[in-house]
């Protein structure tokens, strides 16, 4: 079994990715083999309405996303994890996970995340969590994904001593 992890931060090695790591070394520690994504600082463009992912069966752009794509139907669960911007997720990681919900609806027969297990996780340094992990959560329901709950909101304060970072 292997679990897509998914950092949609700007920061590389920030509290998000932290909070991933944790996440990893538990699905490890139970024999479950993780492999990381990162979205990165590089703009990704959202979703054009193009209608062309519908013929091609992926996005028309070249980029991340189709990336993503080729990896996830080798993937057998995914986590998406972002820091909490605006009440709501990382702009990169929207704009990402429009593209790539959307052209998997578009007359793709063989799809990469249906009743497949997810989890999302933010990182808030303030308010706006709840909003953002729902954000995330609307997603995955969207995609007939099993989605995974914890005891309680997957939401980790983003406060890098918390995590033993500088």
């Amino acid at each position: 079994m292997k679990v897509l992890l998914v950092n949609g931060s700007p920061n590389e090695n920030g509290c998000t990715q932290r909070a991933l790591q944790e996440i990893s070394a538990t699905l490890q520690s139970e024999g479950v083999d993780t492999e990381f994504f990162r979205i990165g600082s590089k703009p990704v463009g959202g979703c054009t309405s193009c209608q062309k992912c519908g013929t091609l069966k992926k996005c028309v752009f070249t980029d991340s996303v189709n990336e993503f794509r080729e990896k996830a139907y080798q993937s057998d669960g995914f986590v998406f994890g972002s820091p909490v911007h605006y009440a709501g997720v990382a702009e990169n990681l929207f704009a990402f996970m429009t593209r790539l919900f959307f052209s998997e609806f578009q007359g793709n027969d063989n799809r990469a995340f249906y009743l497949k297990p997810v989890t999302g996780i933010v990182s808030a340094r303030r308010a706006g969590a709840t909003s953002a992990f729902s954000q995330l959560n609307k997603f995955f329901t969207t995609a007939e994904m099993l989605v995974i709950s914890s005891r309680y909101w997957n939401m980790v304060p983003a406060i890098q001593r918390v995590w033993g970072t500088a």
